[in-house]
């Protein structure tokens, strides 16, 4: 869920609350990053711009809201990275590695018609 509005503070004081309409990107970078927190009462989330094909607030991926604010959620704990549960560890002779190279070279040179024969021609 998007955040329509956020309160810009500076040095701890609230000087405002802004919407998604006050706001742009080069306005965010020079005046208001690192300074937005979430406007509901008693939240001190910290929120960053997005200015997007529709413009928003979101949460900072290191802060979280309070447990009375309506943009709190639940982070689930997920791995980051590839799953290498099936991975095959596997080696390769010299020779075959060369070959390979070789294969990828010619066929990166080829052209569409020249693919499209090759393709005929081994059916």
């Amino acid at each position: 869920m998007s955040i329509l509005s956020a309160d810009y503070v500076k040095q701890g004081i609230l000087v405002r609350t802004l919407t998604k309409g006050d706001i742009d990107k080069d306005s965010y970078i020079s005046t208001y990053r690192g300074n937005l927190i979430c406007s509901t009462l008693g939240c001190e989330a910290k929120l960053v711009f997005s200015s997007g094909r529709t413009k928003h607030f979101k949460t900072w991926q290191r802060s979280d809201h309070s447990a009375n604010c309506i943009h709190r959620f639940e982070r689930i704990k997920t791995g980051t990275g590839v799953d290498r549960s099936q991975v095959a560890n596997v080696t390769a002779s010299e020779e075959r590695i060369q070959q390979s190279l070789k294969n990828a070279y010619f066929d990166s040179t080829l052209t569409n018609e020249e693919k499209e024969k090759l393709k005929k021609g081994s059916q």
